[in-house]
């Protein structure tokens, strides 16, 4: 099974309801990923060394429109009508593991190389864009209440 064979069977556990209700926050998460990405090629942050397409030098496609998009809509659908410090923890917690020890094992397959930030610049990165796209969908639901 490849990569995004995963990505399509995780994301058919998940109940349309939550599909259509927080795709829009996760796309919008990896448009700030990909900015993010295209600041740290200027920035010279780390170096993405393994392309899946040909125009993918600067941003990961598998990882931000893959395997992000579905975290997203996944920690979205356990956390978001909780409370944000649930939210939040379950962030702290995601982020840590794949700063700490993800991308660590990308750094072994030589994917990424860090050049002028470590793994924690990346976790802080990470839970503030957490906070950003929460605030957005908090948003996202106003808006579609008024319809």
């Amino acid at each position: 099974m490849a990569y995004d064979d995963y990505t399509v069977v995780i994301v058919i556990f998940i109940n349309k309801h939550s599909v259509k209700r927080f795709m829009p926050v996760a796309i919008f998460a990896s448009l700030l990923v990909t900015i993010v990405f295209e600041m740290a090629y200027v920035f010279e942050w780390w170096i993405v060394h393994e392309n899946i397409v040909p125009w993918g030098h600067i941003t990961s496609f598998p990882l931000t429109y893959g395997v992000f998009i579905v975290g997203t809509i996944w920690i979205f659908h356990f956390t978001f009508s909780k409370s944000f410090l649930i939210y939040f923890f379950a962030n702290v917690i995601i982020d840590a593991l794949y700063a700490f020890i993800g991308l660590r094992f990308l750094l072994s397959l030589e994917i990424y190389e860090l050049k002028n930030m470590g793994a924690f610049g990346i976790f802080i990165i990470m839970i503030m864009l957490a906070v950003i796209i929460y605030m957005y969908q908090k948003w996202q639901d106003k808006m579609m209440k008024q319809d």
